[in-house]
């Protein structure tokens, strides 16, 4: 089972429903994929940009993508 995946039972501790649950993966996904483009805007090097790659480009980032189609 995948790490996320093992989450799920954080819904009912929440008492959120699964589809709420898949709601909130899919926006936070959503803002942590546009991390590199919005560094871009406010103007980030490169170079600070590749030192902060590991905090958002990672196998759960892959994981979430794959549990919401995309």
């Amino acid at each position: 089972m995948s790490a996320i995946a093992d989450d799920a039972p954080v819904s009912s501790a929440l008492n959120l429903p699964l589809p709420a649950t898949k709601s909130i993966l899919r926006e936070v996904f959503t803002a942590v994929s546009a991390w590199r483009r919005t560094g871009g805007r406010l103007r980030l090097k490169g170079a600070t940009l590749d030192a902060y790659a590991s905090a958002f480009e990672h196998e759960l980032m892959d994981e979430a993508r794959s549990l919401l189609g995309k």
